[in-house]
Order: C-alpha cells, then structure tokens, then sequence
C-alpha cells in the first residue's frame, strides 16, 4: 500500500508507533527552517558559548560523581554496621576494611566533587 496524503483516513489506520514517528518527523521538519540549504556562518560555536558548554559538562560530571559516592557511602556504612554483629575475628576484618573503604571513598571522590 502507497501511503497517499490525499486520503487522510489511512493515517488513522497506522499503527500508534508509525503515526507517533509520522508526527515527530513533521514537527522535525517544520522546526527546522534551513533544512535545505543550512546556513554556514554559525557553523560553530563562539568560545563564550563554548566556555559555557565545558561548564556545563563539568557540572554534570561532578555532579554524578557527587551522587554516586552518596549512595556508595550509605552502602558502606550498611556493611559496616552489618559487620558489628559477625564473631570477633570477622569482625575486625570487615570493621577495619570499611573503615579504609570508606575514607577515599569520601574525602577522594565524593567530598571534592561536591
């Protein structure tokens, strides 16, 4: 079947998808006015746009760096607390390894990022 816009009723017969990608595409198109020919004078950026979106993409990193080590911390002081109930040689194992875990984890990633 050749899709024919004389006939707009075969739009409706679509599927939800194609007539959703239908929709994306036209406002695509029609957002775009210089789809054509594009315009080469702002090809790119200037540096105080430039500047602006390395900010913004350190930002972003820091703070999903930031985030991470939050819920990562709150894990380890899970086990750490964990470790508290286990018999005395386990104990001391786990309590002195989360306690090295948990410094870098704070004061090297989490703590600088914020």
């Amino acid at each position: 079947m050749i899709f024919n816009m004389n006939n707009p009723f075969i739009f409706y017969k679509m599927p939800t998808q194609l007539r959703l990608l239908f929709i994306y595409f036209f406002l695509l198109i029609s957002a775009l006015p210089g789809i054509a020919q594009p315009s080469l004078e702002n090809k790119y950026p200037d540096s105080e746009t430039m500047n602006f979106l390395y900010l913004k993409a350190l930002h972003i990193i820091f703070v999903v760096t930031w985030f991470a080590g939050l819920f990562y911390i709150v894990r380890l002081f899970v086990y750490h607390s964990e470790a508290a109930g286990k018999t005395e040689p386990e104990r001391s194992i786990l309590m002195n390894h989360f306690k090295k875990a948990e410094k870098p984890l704070w004061y090297g990633i989490t703590w600088p990022s914020a």
